[in-house]
């Protein structure tokens, strides 16, 4: 669900990624990537302090935009994709957990939201 809300917040060109792993033991990190040459990549197995490495390069923080789906996300109380809705009118296109009323994302090409621009 957070690569999901990401992506919203991202754009349509956006690339995710597997690095190495095998087939039996599957990736050992994910990376995200954009035109511009601007990626992230998180290691999915901890480390020695219990946490993830992230690298990231490029113009874009990538990672920002990770980071601040998982508050959107973990706000909204973890929603399931179940729980997702979408409101569509002549004017506006928003993302919305539960009830129309609790917005995660808007899609509104002219409208970017306080969620989508990280001022939330």
């Amino acid at each position: 669900m957070v690569w999901f809300l990401s992506a919203l917040r991202i754009g349509p060109h956006y690339r995710l990624g597997y690095t190495g792993g095998d087939p039996q033991h599957g990736p050992t990190a994910v990376s995200l990537s954009t035109p511009d040459g601007s990626r992230s990549e998180i290691t999915l197995a901890l480390d020695t302090e219990g946490g993830h490495l992230v690298r990231a390069r490029g113009p874009v923080r990538l990672w920002a935009h990770v980071e601040h789906a998982h508050r959107i996300w973990q706000a909204a109380g973890q929603p399931a994709w179940p729980r997702l809705g979408l409101t569509v009118t002549p004017t506006t296109q928003t993302v919305f957990a539960d009830e129309p009323d609790n917005a995660l994302a808007d899609l509104t090409p002219q409208r970017r939201t306080a969620l989508e621009t990280g001022e939330a």
